[in-house]
């Protein structure tokens, strides 16, 4: 998984267009809808909205109007926002049967990580995913010492010969 760099496309009227959910395209989304990113996502299931999200998506990626594939549009939507939320060394999801409780993506807080702790310009954070962030900030928090590695330890190095 390439989680700094996604590499994406999609295929809209014989068009192809990168797509990446970058942190911009999330609060755009957010704020149209007034619905948080993971419900949003849960839209492209729901027959009933499906075609209305699916349509609204590709017009802000792409600027192209579409009316049909809106199935294809939605496995494939969801798929990549999927792919692009994961990070390096992501621990594993145990499965609940709990509803699940939907919340905004802190849009302000991952621009803040990107532009101030991690040290990019304004226009480089609007273009990164949650996930490249997520990796970033991770690897940052080793770099301090604010995560410590597990680190093996065998008996033979802590027994001076």
């Amino acid at each position: 998984m390439r989680y700094l760099k996604p590499n994406h496309k999609i295929i809209v009227n014989g068009k192809e267009y990168p797509l990446i959910f970058s942190l911009e395209l999330i609060d755009e989304l957010q704020d149209m809808s007034k619905c948080p990113m993971n419900r949003i996502m849960l839209m492209l299931t729901e027959s009933k909205r499906k075609k209305t999200i699916v349509q609204t998506i590709l017009k802000l990626i792409t600027g192209e109007i579409i009316e049909e594939n809106i199935e294809l549009y939605s496995i494939q939507l969801l798929n990549i926002y999927i792919d692009q939320l994961k990070y390096k060394d992501m621990p594993e999801l145990k499965p609940t049967e709990e509803e699940p409780q939907y919340e905004f993506i802190d849009v302000e807080y991952w621009f803040y990580v990107g532009k101030t702790v991690l040290g990019y310009s304004e226009e480089e954070v609007w273009k990164k995913t949650i996930g490249a962030l997520r990796t970033h900030q991770r690897e940052h928090h080793k770099a301090t010492g604010v995560i410590k590695e597990d680190k093996v330890v065998n008996v033979d190095d802590a027994i001076p010969y």
